[in-house]
């Protein structure tokens, strides 16, 4: 960009070939508009580009552009927020999720304690079940062998 128009630091959109396309048409469908520099560009490259070559100040085309983006994602979130119920309650601030956090951690431990109780318990325990369940069987052979 040095070359052609002593640019150091150059936006996202202006690069030498879309400058030097106001020059010279590159492309025969180029020549079909009047503003029709690059096939396929975007409006704020065209508009970036122009106000360049016109000495305008581009910093405010760019800022402008910026406030746009953050105004369509603005629209993304409030749509969002209309659509999501559990994003709406706390966005809106009904839920304090801290408060959420910390009883679900609470309801984690309380569950993580039942597991315990049930599937370890002591291994005297254990052994009783063991042997009950081995009497069972024992007695549903005895059953078998009869009929």
């Amino acid at each position: 960009m040095e070359i052609g128009f002593d640019l150091k630091d150059t936006p996202a959109n202006m690069t030498w070939t879309t400058l030097f396309s106001r020059f010279v048409r590159r492309y025969r469908s180029c020549y079909a508009s009047f503003d029709g520099f690059v096939p396929k560009e975007t409006p704020y490259s065209k508009l970036l580009n122009n106000c360049y070559l016109l000495g305008l100040d581009t910093e405010l085309i760019i800022k402008k552009k910026e406030l746009k983006d953050k105004k369509v994602a603005t629209g993304h979130t409030e749509k969002a927020l209309k659509t999501d119920l559990v994003f709406k309650k706390y966005y809106l601030g009904k839920t304090d999720a801290e408060l959420e956090k910390s009883d679900l951690e609470y309801q984690i431990k309380i569950l993580k304690e039942e597991i315990s109780k049930k599937y370890f318990q002591s291994p005297a325990h254990s052994i009783f079940c063991i042997q009950n369940s081995k009497k069972l069987i024992t007695k549903q052979q005895n059953e078998v062998k009869f009929w």
